[in-house]
Protein backbone atom coordinates (compact mmCIF):
# COMPACT_ATOMS: atom_id res chain seq x y z
CA UNK A 1 0.00 0.00 0.00
CA UNK A 2 2.49 2.47 0.66
CA UNK A 3 4.32 2.09 -2.92
CA UNK A 4 1.06 2.43 -4.27
CA UNK A 5 0.55 5.85 -2.70
CA UNK A 6 3.22 7.60 -3.82
CA UNK A 7 2.55 6.90 -7.81
CA UNK A 8 -1.37 7.41 -7.45
CA UNK A 9 -0.04 10.95 -5.86
CA UNK A 10 2.32 11.66 -9.14
CA UNK A 11 -0.16 10.10 -11.44
CA UNK A 12 -3.11 12.41 -10.16
CA UNK A 13 -0.42 15.40 -10.10
CA UNK A 14 0.63 14.69 -13.67
CA UNK A 15 -3.00 14.76 -14.87
CA UNK A 16 -3.63 18.63 -13.74
CA UNK A 17 -0.45 19.90 -14.89
CA UNK A 18 -1.20 18.40 -18.63
CA UNK A 19 -4.57 20.40 -18.33
CA UNK A 20 -4.48 24.28 -19.55
CA UNK A 21 -7.14 27.11 -18.94
CA UNK A 22 -8.46 28.68 -22.09
CA UNK A 23 -10.37 32.07 -21.14
CA UNK A 24 -11.03 35.04 -22.76
CA UNK A 25 -14.12 37.53 -23.26
CA UNK A 26 -16.46 38.27 -26.80
CA UNK A 27 -17.73 41.57 -28.17
CA UNK A 28 -18.60 43.06 -30.88
CA UNK A 29 -17.42 45.78 -32.52
CA UNK A 30 -19.20 48.63 -30.58
CA UNK A 31 -18.11 46.93 -27.35
CA UNK A 32 -21.39 45.04 -26.81
CA UNK A 33 -20.86 41.39 -25.31
CA UNK A 34 -22.12 38.85 -26.83
CA UNK A 35 -23.96 36.14 -25.19
CA UNK A 36 -23.97 32.26 -26.30
CA UNK A 37 -20.84 32.40 -28.40
CA UNK A 38 -19.35 29.39 -29.15
CA UNK A 39 -15.58 29.08 -28.58
CA UNK A 40 -13.70 25.93 -29.36
CA UNK A 41 -10.59 24.24 -30.21
CA UNK A 42 -10.78 22.69 -33.60
CA UNK A 43 -11.11 18.80 -33.97
CA UNK A 44 -11.82 18.34 -30.02
CA UNK A 45 -14.96 18.40 -27.70
CA UNK A 46 -13.40 21.06 -25.62
CA UNK A 47 -14.85 24.23 -25.63
CA UNK A 48 -17.64 26.20 -24.00
CA UNK A 49 -20.42 29.27 -25.02
CA UNK A 50 -20.17 32.66 -23.34
CA UNK A 51 -21.76 34.34 -20.80
CA UNK A 52 -24.64 37.20 -20.01
CA UNK A 53 -21.21 39.13 -19.76
CA UNK A 54 -19.24 37.90 -23.04
CA UNK A 55 -16.78 35.84 -21.17
CA UNK A 56 -15.84 32.32 -21.97
CA UNK A 57 -13.69 29.44 -19.53
CA UNK A 58 -13.04 25.93 -20.12
CA UNK A 59 -10.07 23.58 -19.54
CA UNK A 60 -8.20 21.39 -21.94
CA UNK A 61 -5.34 18.36 -22.01
CA UNK A 62 -4.63 19.74 -25.62
CA UNK A 63 -0.87 21.03 -25.96
CA UNK A 64 1.19 22.98 -28.03
CA UNK A 65 0.03 24.90 -31.15
CA UNK A 66 -4.21 24.14 -31.49
CA UNK A 67 -6.79 26.39 -32.94
CA UNK A 68 -9.35 28.77 -31.52
CA UNK A 69 -12.29 28.92 -32.82
CA UNK A 70 -15.11 31.55 -32.13
CA UNK A 71 -18.16 31.65 -33.74
CA UNK A 72 -21.45 33.21 -33.89
CA UNK A 73 -24.66 33.53 -35.61
CA UNK A 74 -24.50 36.71 -37.82
CA UNK A 75 -20.90 37.77 -37.06
CA UNK A 76 -17.58 36.54 -38.91
CA UNK A 77 -15.79 33.70 -37.63
CA UNK A 78 -12.68 34.40 -35.30
CA UNK A 79 -9.65 31.63 -36.02
CA UNK A 80 -6.45 32.28 -33.76
CA UNK A 81 -4.08 29.72 -34.06
CA UNK A 82 -1.18 29.46 -31.09
CA UNK A 83 0.11 27.64 -28.13
CA UNK A 84 -2.81 26.83 -25.77
CA UNK A 85 -0.40 27.55 -22.86
CA UNK A 86 -1.05 31.70 -23.87
CA UNK A 87 -4.84 31.45 -24.89
CA UNK A 88 -5.78 33.45 -21.44
CA UNK A 89 -8.05 36.62 -20.88
CA UNK A 90 -7.70 36.89 -24.51
CA UNK A 91 -10.04 40.23 -25.86
CA UNK A 92 -11.94 38.57 -28.94
CA UNK A 93 -13.83 41.36 -31.14
CA UNK A 94 -16.90 39.61 -34.02
CA UNK A 95 -17.11 41.97 -36.81
CA UNK A 96 -20.60 41.88 -38.39
CA UNK A 97 -21.41 39.93 -41.15
CA UNK A 98 -21.89 41.38 -43.84
CA UNK A 99 -23.48 38.45 -45.85
CA UNK A 100 -26.45 37.59 -44.16
CA UNK A 101 -29.87 36.47 -45.45
CA UNK A 102 -32.34 38.65 -46.61
CA UNK A 103 -36.03 38.06 -44.55
CA UNK A 104 -38.29 35.59 -45.66
CA UNK A 105 -41.80 36.41 -45.77
CA UNK A 106 -44.07 33.56 -45.99
CA UNK A 107 -47.85 34.04 -46.32
CA UNK A 108 -50.74 31.97 -45.81
CA UNK A 109 -54.27 31.33 -47.79
CA UNK A 110 -56.49 29.13 -48.50
CA UNK A 111 -57.03 25.97 -50.47
CA UNK A 112 -59.86 24.60 -52.18
CA UNK A 113 -60.25 20.95 -53.60
CA UNK A 114 -58.95 20.83 -56.93
CA UNK A 115 -57.19 24.13 -56.93
CA UNK A 116 -53.43 23.15 -57.72
CA UNK A 117 -52.16 26.58 -59.15
CA UNK A 118 -51.73 27.79 -55.42
CA UNK A 119 -50.13 24.40 -54.67
CA UNK A 120 -47.51 25.05 -57.38
CA UNK A 121 -46.85 28.51 -56.72
CA UNK A 122 -46.10 27.71 -52.97
CA UNK A 123 -44.16 24.62 -54.40
CA UNK A 124 -42.38 26.83 -57.13
CA UNK A 125 -41.36 29.65 -53.88
CA UNK A 126 -39.95 27.18 -51.75
CA UNK A 127 -38.13 25.91 -54.46
CA UNK A 128 -36.99 29.71 -54.68
CA UNK A 129 -36.22 29.87 -51.30
CA UNK A 130 -33.96 26.64 -51.09
CA UNK A 131 -32.00 27.85 -54.20
CA UNK A 132 -31.45 31.35 -52.55
CA UNK A 133 -30.36 29.49 -49.11
CA UNK A 134 -27.82 26.93 -50.84
CA UNK A 135 -26.29 30.13 -53.09
CA UNK A 136 -25.29 31.86 -49.52
CA UNK A 137 -23.75 28.64 -48.35
CA UNK A 138 -21.91 28.49 -50.69
CA UNK A 139 -20.56 31.68 -51.39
Amino acid sequence: MKQFLPILIFLFSYSLIAQSTISGNVTNSKGVPIVGANAYLEGTYDGSTTNDKGEFLFITEETGTQTLIVSYLSYETFTMVGNVSFMKDLQIKLRDDVNVLDAVVLSAGTFHAGDNSKCFYVLFQLVSIIRRVEKFMNE
